[in-house]
């Protein structure tokens, strides 16, 4: 059976909210007990949220635990961790339980970038590059509460103060009637026709002037149907906010590399040609499948060793 990895958690082939257009986004604080304002407010690009929280440091956790019949599971971790000076430094590390991620560091209109295990490399960024790969730690919560919003209820629960932005507190429970699930027209997205929710707990706190996030917890229980067979999601999610004062500075060591992008069976790529090391690719997408039949790097955030025939490196624009 092929099983999406991250079930809950689609990321590239999701909407971009209206938030992907370059201009700053606003969020209506007035709605903010709306669950889809909620998701545009926990969807905010990283450009944004520098603008509107200044020097701060996102961490954030995130189990999935999928329970497949016949006493099968399947469990993935993933950390996450933003660093951004407000002076255009970014440090971002994504870790994951299945020994994979990455770590980049952001100066200027250079970027050094490593597999978990391996050495930094400098190269200049390439477009909205910096942007996508905060998109990948910055909008998991989106992601998670996009896959059941039409389960949510939100409720205001008084004030608080996070990294010393006063804060709207929200609380998060299943509805008891759920709005009619929206109709996927792409195949692969038709099994989130069947979400069925058990169980949400959670709350949110969001900055009172501009509504982004300051922290934020997910719990859920839900079931869908893939494959014509059942599959139960346990999620737990947990992002905080905390202050930043020392500036983000470049890692000691580093080499030179080539690199592109690249989309693959719907999965985008990073590719890195490491010169007298090889070439290696990371899974970006926000779903994949726990066995593929493509390598290590075809699945949710995975490196894997590409190269051409007869070749230790891979040909396509190396």
């Amino acid at each position: 059976m092929t099983l999406l990895l991250l079930c809950g958690c689609s990321h590239r082939g999701d909407e971009n909210l209206g938030l992907g257009n370059g201009a700053e986004a606003a969020v209506d604080v007035a709605r903010l007990t709306q669950p889809d304002e909620l998701v545009r407010a926990l969807s905010l690009s990283g450009h944004d949220l520098d603008g509107k929280l200044g020097a701060h440091r996102m961490d954030a956790t995130e189990s999935l635990k999928l329970e497949l019949g016949d006493q099968k599971t399947a469990t993935l971790d993933q950390t996450f961790a933003v660093q951004a000076d407000g002076h255009g430094g970014v440090h971002l590390v994504h870790d994951n339980s299945r020994g994979n991620g990455f770590e980049a560091v952001a100066l200027a209109d250079d970027l050094y970038v490593k597999p978990r295990y391996g050495k930094f490399v400098r190269r200049k960024l390439e477009s909205d590059e910096l942007e996508r790969l905060r998109t990948t730690a910055e909008t998991a919560a989106a992601s998670d509460l996009k896959l059941f919003e039409r389960f949510v209820q939100v409720r205001e629960a008084g004030t608080t103060t996070v990294a010393g932005h006063a804060g709207v507190k929200l609380t998060l429970s299943a509805r008891s009637k759920p709005d009619a699930p929206a109709a996927e027209t792409e195949p692969g997205r038709k099994w989130r026709e069947t979400v069925t929710v058990r169980y949400i707990d959670g709350d949110v706190v969001l900055d009172a002037k501009s509504g982004a996030p300051l922290s934020v917890r997910i719990e859920a229980q839900y079931a869908i149907v893939l494959d014509g067979k059942p599959v139960q999601a346990t999620l737990a999610y947990k992002q905080t906010t905390a202050a930043l004062a020392a500036a983000v500075a470049a890692p000691a060591d580093w080499t030179t590399l080539s690199a592109f992008v690249v989309i693959f069976e719907g999965h985008e790529f990073y590719v890195l040609n490491i010169p007298g090391i090889g070439t290696y690719a990371y899974d970006c997408s926000r779903t994949g499948t726990i066995e593929g039949a493509y390598g290590g790097s075809y699945g949710l955030g995975q490196w894997g060793e590409w190269a051409s025939f007869n070749r230790a490196s891979f040909r396509g624009r190396v």
